[in-house]
């Protein structure tokens, strides 16, 4: 008994000097998957998620080997359609007058954008596997920071009926930009593997999910193409629009408490 039990000792004992460290970890990592807005597009119309792809650095400090906070900076991609077949009825005022207009929306399609800047907190949990591979789960808020936002209607026609005048235009094709909030705040959580192969990085392999708590739109009650066309996140048809990413990601992790020996610059 006592010989199994040393057996058992000796093949654990070593597995911690596989894993991260206590200190200073740089990790840096890209991946890419299901980046878009979740929104309600309002009666007869079609949303459409869009992709993208997002790049993080993160500079993580572990307490010992099973635990650690991290703190970094990200750059993320989002994309979005609406498709809208519909009549709206509307009035506005321009120059002091009211005018009442009929809008027929045939196939109009709007396509959104959005560039986000992030700053994510993340507490991070570690188990060993083996001497290669360890797993590592991280959960965290993060500040979203919209800092290039577009959109544009690009398909579709709309039937204009102004004061009695009929008048039929295509969809404009031009960029314009979405007004959104300067900050809001995102929940995020990964899951992955860094894999060890002696003398060379140790690379990540993950899954990730981000969920946007605040919207990131200023509510407008302005018709969607009332006296000129605003958008879909400009209008009284969108309330609200939050960020969503789910994917997967590869990366690598530099300790900058060791010094590189050997051609080996990872956690150990």
């Amino acid at each position: 008994m006592k010989t199994k039990y040393l057996l058992l000792l000796l093949f654990f004992l070593p597995l911690p000097l596989y894993a991260q460290y206590p200190g200073n970890i740089l990790h840096v990592e890209i991946g890419g998957g299901l980046h878009t807005m979740t929104f309600d597009p309002g009666p007869q119309a079609q949303k459409k998620a869009g992709g993208g792809v997002g790049l993080r650095a993160e500079y993580r400090h572990f307490f010992n080997r099973k635990a650690g906070i991290g703190v970094g900076v990200g750059f993320s991609s989002y994309r979005s359609s609406a498709v809208l077949t519909d009549t709206e009825k509307d009035t506005w005022e321009s120059y002091g007058v009211s005018v009442q207009g009929r809008t027929d929306f045939d196939r109009w399609t709007e396509q959104q954008s959005v560039f986000n800047v992030s700053v994510p907190v993340s507490f991070y949990l570690q188990h060993i596997i083996n001497k290669r591979w360890s797993l590592i789960w991280g959960v965290g808020p993060q500040l979203d920071i919209p800092v290039n936002n577009e959109y544009t209607a690009c398909d579709g026609k709309a039937t204009r009926t102004i004061d009695g005048e009929v008048s039929v235009e295509e969809a404009p094709k031009t960029l314009r930009r979405i007004k959104s909030a300067p900050v809001g705040v995102s929940l995020g959580t990964d899951l992955g593997f860094h894999f060890d192969n002696q003398g060379s990085l140790p690379l990540y392999f993950g899954l990730y999910f981000n969920y946007g708590l605040t919207s990131f739109l200023n509510e407008s009650e302005l018709p969607l193409y009332g006296e000129r066309y605003a958008g879909f996140f400009a209008s009284n048809r969108v309330g609200a629009a939050h960020l969503l990413s789910l994917g997967l990601k590869v990366g690598f992790s530099l300790n900058l408490s060791k010094t590189c020996t050997g051609g080996r610059c990872g956690f150990y």
